[in-house]
This record gives structure tokens, sequence and C-alpha cells, in this order.
């Protein structure tokens, strides 16, 4: 919440309300819980509140009003990473796509003749069942080994970077203030 306020010398200030006892926290909006300030004293009132409670959403309050992220960013930052708290399983994720099928999203007519012309003249290797017995071997001895970690074969080599706002995966570090290891938003530690 915003608002201007004039004051005698005719400028106006721009003062954000800000709750003393956030609403994630369970504050409320009575008068006793809410204080005036600037949106520079709100950015850091946030960021006090996040590294003295360690709470997602106090982040992404102080990175949005201090500028470090748009509204955007910080939208897409909450939504994954109350995704990430979310497991579906292969049962729900495939019911999901019926659903939106059924519902009518399909690819468009347009999207269609595309990927039809793009395809056109191309034919879809076939394996023989000894190649394929081949590749299958050699991807469960690199989850034995520990060369495999996850699913994707493409991140192989790779390792994931922060620099306390945001994680990234790659081969070679991004840049300086990357650190290596994935940044946990919630309790602020670092996984290896």
């Amino acid at each position: 919440m915003t608002e201007s306020i004039a004051t005698e010398t005719g400028i106006k200030i721009l003062k954000h309300k800000h709750h003393i006892i956030p609403k994630h926290m369970g504050g409320s909006d009575d008068v006793f819980n809410l204080i005036e300030l600037t949106p520079e004293e709100h950015a850091e009132a946030h960021k006090k509140l996040y590294e003295l409670y360690g709470n997602l959403y106090d982040k992404i309050a102080w990175l949005s009003l201090s500028g470090r992220v748009t509204k955007e960013e910080a939208s897409r930052m909450a939504a994954s990473e109350a995704m990430k708290k979310r497991i579906r399983t292969n049962e729900e994720f495939t019911k999901g796509w019926e659903t939106r099928r059924r519902n009518g999203w399909a690819p468009s007519d347009e999207t269609k003749k595309k990927q039809s012309k793009s395809l056109k003249g191309k034919k879809k290797p076939e394996f023989s069942n000894e190649h394929k017995e081949k590749l299958s071997k050699s991807i469960k001895e690199k989850y034995v080994k520990g060369e495999l970690k996850s699913g994707y074969p493409n991140h192989i080599g790779s390792k994931w970077w922060n620099n306390g706002i945001i994680n990234k995966r790659s081969k070679e570090k991004p840049g300086d203030e990357w650190i290596a290891g994935r940044f946990n938003l919630i309790d602020k530690s670092i996984n290896i």
C-alpha cells in the first residue's frame, strides 16, 4: 500500500504502509500493526525481517522494493519456490496434461503445420535392441558411479552456482560473484 504525503514545503513524499508483523506471519491490517515508511525504509525493513526469520516472502519483498528484481521476477520466484514444495506423481502429471487437452488446450493448426513441415523428410532413427540395451546399461553405470544425479544427461559435468539471490546450473562459474552450491531461499543455507 502506498500513499503520497504533502509536507510543509509542498513536496510530496511517497510512503508505504508496512505491516510490523507481516501478514504472512499472521499480522493484521489493524492500525496498530501498520507503520508508514519510505520505499527505501520499507525495503530495509523486509531485509532485516528476512535476516532474522529467513522467510522467503520477506526476501522477495526486499528484492522487489529495492529494485533488484522486477515485480514479474518476484512473482516467478515465489511461484517457483511454491512449486518446489509440491511433489507431483507421474499420474498427477499425466492427468494434468489430459485435463488441459480435454479443456481445449492444444497446439494451433498453424503450429501443427510448422511442426509437420520441419519434420518432412526426416526419419526417426531406429535403434536395435542391442543398442538400446547398451544405452540403458551405460546410464545405469553412471548412476552407480555418481556421475549422473538427475534424469537429464545434459547435466553431466555441470553443477549448481548461486549469487545469493538466484541459483543457476552451469559447467563453468558464471561470474566472480557466483559461488558453488545451491542457495536455499527458505533457510539461507547452501546445498552442495
